[in-house]
């Protein structure tokens, strides 16, 4: 709730500030006037209020608009994150179709695994895709391939400790 007339930031500066920042862009807000008449109350809402009240208000409808505009937003909410998974799951597709398209006709198990890490890579935009053998050990790891989006990164081909794993790549990177 924020009233036109507050002092030291009226209203309408509360609301811009809410609108201008990405974490609090979405909260709702309804605004508080005994300014009457549509030419106030449009201003109001064309600003971005959710919606506005003219003073003096009974409680119930103060109550039943901010109850109101909290479930809207709710909504909104819900519906930018379903677009969102929506769209991840999009992408998500259509990166196994690509992968699918590139690693079905080869034959050879390297030549599969170094053309899946690349398109990993790129997928996931890291510098790095690594992909290794666990040895029969099960304490060790040979990696036997790494896709580098840039070759100035270093290579990590090797045998290694899981135990020495973390520790060394410090060292390495």
């Amino acid at each position: 709730l924020a009233d036109v007339m507050m002092p030291e930031l009226d209203g309408f500066g509360l609301l811009n500030a809410l609108r201008a920042d990405d974490r609090l862009h979405s909260i709702p807000v309804v605004m508080l006037s005994a300014r009457a008449g549509e030419h106030s109350r449009v201003e109001g809402l064309a600003a971005g209020a959710d919606d506005y009240l003219v003073k003096p208000f009974a409680a119930r409808e103060l109550l039943a608009r901010v109850g109101s505009s909290i479930a809207l937003a709710q909504m909104r909410n819900e519906r930018r994150q379903a677009e969102r998974d929506r769209e991840r799951a999009e992408a998500n597709n259509i990166f196994l179709v690509r992968l699918d398209d590139a690693i079905r006709p080869l034959d050879d198990p390297e030549q599969i695994t170094e053309t899946a890490a690349r398109i990993l890579g790129r997928h996931l935009h890291v510098d790095r895709c690594a992909y290794a053998d666990v040895e029969a050990d099960e304490d060790t790891m040979h990696i036997t391939g790494n896709y580098r989006r840039v070759w100035n990164v270093k290579s990590l081909i090797g045998r290694w400790k899981f135990c020495e794993f973390g520790s060394e790549m410090l060292n390495k990177m």
